[in-house]
């Protein structure tokens, strides 16, 4: 083995590999930190109702027309057809709206009366902004499940505060009994329902869309109209969609388009250094290749001879990629140490945007870079086994 470092390695011209150990360094460095932050933003989402899907509630927009009654402001089945025809829609979903009159009821003895006139919207389980809650409903259940506007609740604690009773809290809102009122021509019903989750997304007091079917059979005095609609886009899809939106005088919040805009730039930018990382590491193996095959094409004398001598091509070839075996490795240990030195101040510099991370860092880049580091190892084998067998 002494006699192979001596004949192989003693009198190398290492700036090559310098370079290439350089690029690496850089690549490996710049993949741990983008996949990094790539899943942390992943997990930042499904934790974050605002940043999860692409979803958006979408009305016309309207003008001083649709103000006097002359604008069209519903969406009939043609403009929903034409809609999700477009490339860039993933999916659509009319909102229903109720159709009879309904008020909404405090119902518990131990807080003060209070019923206002509202309006209900109905939705599909898959849209909510909300996961994990029974979203059924039917005549044999206890209560209508609902869910109200996160606003909904500061409306509620500006009551009782007017009224001198203590302020209450989401939680404690889910426990309080609400009633819906019923009624048409002399004809009345009350039903029981309860808060189950709080929404970003809606404006209106969401119920499960069997319940909205029941009363507007019952009590429905015209024909639903849709005057909203979800829609969610594909994920490359945001410039299409706001462009679209603005082409055809539809609207959202505010908001949501910004968050939209927010999560398209993250998901561009995250995935370029991600690109950038592997296309560094690309460059570098075929530096590690070029090298390789230099350092045996300037040994190839010493090679024939050893050959000749009864040495193996396999043992010779073994000894070099032994070499670059140390060498990769030597770049992962620096570069893991320079991962958890920069580690800190960047989770300090996202914490200062707002962006707080639960995890200092995610396991799986590292399951990248294990990955990468077999199939650059492998690439470099299969070369310096190549170049060696030539002089055989």
């Amino acid at each position: 083995m002494k006699l192979y470092q001596k004949l192989f390695f003693a009198t190398l011209n290492r700036t090559q590999l310098l370079v290439a150990g350089g690029a690496t360094f850089v690549g490996f460095l710049l993949l741990l930190i983008g996949a990094n932050y790539v899943m942390q933003m992943q997990n930042f989402r499904s934790k974050n109702e605002l940043l999860t899907d692409n979803v958006y509630v979408v009305q016309r927009k309207i003008t001083s027309g649709g103000a006097l009654n002359l604008q069209k402001t519903n969406f009939s089945q043609a403009d929903m057809d034409y809609i999700k025809s477009q490339k860039f829609i993933e999916n659509l979903q009319p909102v229903t709206t109720n159709n009879f009159d309904i008020d909404f009821q405090l119902s518990d003895k131990n807080m003060p009366y209070m019923r206002t006139d509202i309006f209900i919207q109905s939705i599909l389980p898959e849209f909510l902004d909300i996961k994990g809650i029974d979203w059924h409903w039917d005549s044999t259940k206890a209560f209508v499940p609902i869910i109200i506007p996160k606003e909904f609740i500061v409306m509620m604690n500006s009551f009782l505060s007017s009224k001198g009773m203590p302020q209450i809290s989401d939680e404690l809102v889910k426990k309080i009994h609400f009633k819906f009122n019923l009624k048409d021509d002399g004809r009345k019903e009350s039903v029981e329902c309860r808060v189950v989750g709080y929404t970003s997304m809606f404006s209106a007091v969401l119920v499960p869309d069997e319940f909205m079917q029941y009363a507007s059979r019952k009590y429905g005095k015209e024909k639903q109209k849709v005057t909203q609609l979800i829609l969610s886009h594909k994920k490359d899809g945001f410039g299409d969609f706001k462009q679209f939106l603005k082409d055809n005088y539809l609207e959202t919040k505010t908001t949501d388009l910004i968050m939209g805009q927010i999560k398209s730039m993250t998901l561009v930018l995250s995935n370029f250094v991600v690109a950038l990382s592997f296309l560094i590491i690309l460059l570098s193996g075929v530096i590690f290749s070029q090298y390789a095959q230099l350092l045996i094409d300037s040994k190839r004398f010493e090679i024939q001879t050893m050959i000749r001598l009864g040495h193996r091509s396999k043992e010779i070839s073994t000894v070099i990629f032994k070499y670059f075996v140390r060498i990769i490795l030597l770049v992962d240990a620096v570069v893991v140490v320079a991962f958890f030195g920069a580690i800190f101040p960047l989770n300090a510099y996202f914490f200062g945007y707002g962006f707080d991370f639960e995890k200092l860092f995610s396991i799986y880049p590292f399951v990248f870079l294990l990955l990468i580091n077999l199939l650059l190892l492998y690439s470099i084998r299969r070369k310096i086994g190549a170049v060696v067998r030539l002089y055989e």
